[in-house]
């Protein structure tokens, strides 16, 4: 694990140190998560973010499931039921 000391700036912003930025790909625009738990903060990359609840739900869903297959079976029979209403 490695340590830096950073600072806050008087518009709340927090400075990611050159060398963080280039080791980790950093650009302008890029978007992060804040997790706050037992007071500290964690950032994570919104790229990565996702890959991490992917992998989560991933655990939970059966190799021979499509959930988006299931989806629009599922609207298909919605739609169904209104239309014969």
């Amino acid at each position: 694990m490695q340590e830096i000391r950073t600072h806050i700036d008087a518009n709340g912003r927090i400075l990611i140190p050159h060398s963080i930025r280039k080791a980790w790909d950093i650009k302008s625009g890029d978007v992060f998560v804040i997790r706050t738990f037992d007071n500290e903060m964690r950032i994570i990359n919104l790229k990565q973010a996702i890959v991490n609840a992917q992998n989560l739900i991933q655990e939970y869903i059966p190799d021979n499931v499509s959930l988006t297959e299931e989806l629009f079976t599922m609207r298909r029979e919605e739609v169904n039921k209104e239309m014969e209403k």
